[in-house]
């Protein structure tokens, strides 16, 4: 990883490649930048932690805010993402 990248950014899912206009072969990044095509890593881990937890009978029965759930959801994404 790059030093100056933010942790998890990069996309989550190989981007599609098509035929461009002009024949060759190109990537939804070379009109969206590598940045602008899908979900990142870290947005998609903290979906998937959140459903996890709250899929989980004991967890859903806490009472927490959508907001602590979220936060809790990104700081386990964020700590997967350390060891990539």
């Amino acid at each position: 990883m790059k030093e100056n990248e933010k942790l998890g950014q990069s996309p989550a899912f190989g981007q599609p490649t098509f035929i461009g206009p002009e024949g060759t072969i190109e990537t939804a990044a070379a009109y969206f930048g590598e940045d602008g095509c899908g979900m990142s890593k870290r947005y998609y881990t903290a979906l998937k932690m959140a459903q996890g937890m709250l899929s989980n009978p004991s967890f859903s029965n806490i009472n927490m805010k959508p907001s602590d759930i979220t936060k809790m959801a990104y700081g386990l994404a964020d700590e997967l993402l350390k060891q990539e």
